[in-house]
């Protein structure tokens, strides 16, 4: 097969600034207020882009409205949890009303949703799409969050998690072009195979491997963080398939060149990060 060189460039180059982009945030992230706030910019772009994406995918011709109403309390949370961050890295303690005053706000709204999504019945409005971004989409964002700016000491696994499903991508990607014959779930994702699977799986670990290798703390809980973070990748990237084949699209969006939207490189996220907020709170302060 011959190689597109054009493609493949443009892929690379934009693959490379979103990940520089990601890298430098989260290792920045927490160094001062303003680095917190950068974060806290960084991160409610993508998110906005992936909820604008899903929707447009699920409410198409109605999507502007619905857009409107599920990214206003997402970034309520969003902000709540950067704003506790700051709290917390910066001793800002002025800051607690406000971000508490946010999550409520947040909560508020995602019960008045669910409430309404009984009681009216719009061809605009979808309330019931626009729930499901707030859950699917703003949560995982919002727990990251909480993970990356709770503690100085909390970048080995902020940092981890991406280049564990990274890793795990690529690995799966380069195994199942090479040999991968057995598929998966050939009707929700054709070209998703075991061999991938297993090779992902694989790379996840060699990574995690690495990371303890340079982070100095338990071999056996990186491997464990690194295997979790596989599968939930997985996970999350066959919810994707399945919505993008529900509603008959190839890609959610053309925001990266080369690579199509920002829920297509963000869908194994949405299912790590909140596999990875559990895995923190219950082992990073009882094992390192």
């Amino acid at each position: 097969m011959e190689i597109n060189w054009k493609n493949l460039i443009t892929r690379t180059i934009s693959g490379a600034v979103l990940v520089l982009l990601i890298v430098c945030a989260v290792v920045f992230g927490t160094v001062s207020v303003y680095s917190n706030i950068l974060f806290g910019v960084l991160f409610s772009f993508i998110m906005v882009v992936c909820q604008k994406e899903f929707l447009n995918i699920t409410t198409k011709e109605n999507a502007s409205i619905n857009i409107f109403f599920a990214i206003i309390p997402s970034l309520f949370l969003l902000w709540g949890t950067v704003l506790d961050g700051i709290n917390v890295i910066d001793g800002l303690n002025n800051l607690y009303t406000i971000s508490d005053l946010f999550i409520f706000l947040y909560a508020v709204l995602l019960i008045i949703y669910f409430v309404a999504s009984f009681f009216i019945k719009s061809e605009a409005v979808n309330f019931k799409y626009i729930i499901v971004s707030m859950i699917y989409i703003a949560i995982p964002f919002a727990l990251y969050t909480n993970i990356e700016l709770s503690s100085e000491e909390s970048l080995p696994i902020a940092l981890g998690l991406f280049l564990i499903i990274w890793g795990n991508d690529t690995f799966a990607y380069l195994v199942g072009s090479m040999i991968g014959k057995h598929k998966m779930f050939p009707t929700i994702s054709p070209k998703k195979s075991w061999e991938g699977f297993v090779g992902g799986m694989i790379g996840s670990l060699v990574i995690g491997a690495l990371i303890y290798h340079f982070s100095g703390k338990s071999i056996v809980i990186w491997l464990l963080f690194a295997v979790i973070i596989s599968l939930f990748s997985t996970f999350g990237d066959l919810f994707e398939s399945i919505i993008k084949r529900k509603f008959e699209v190839k890609d959610s969006g053309n925001i990266i060149p080369g690579h199509g939207g920002m829920l297509d490189r963000f869908d194994s996220f949405l299912f790590a990060a909140p596999a990875a907020a559990a895995f923190y709170w219950i082992f990073w302060p009882n094992f390192f």
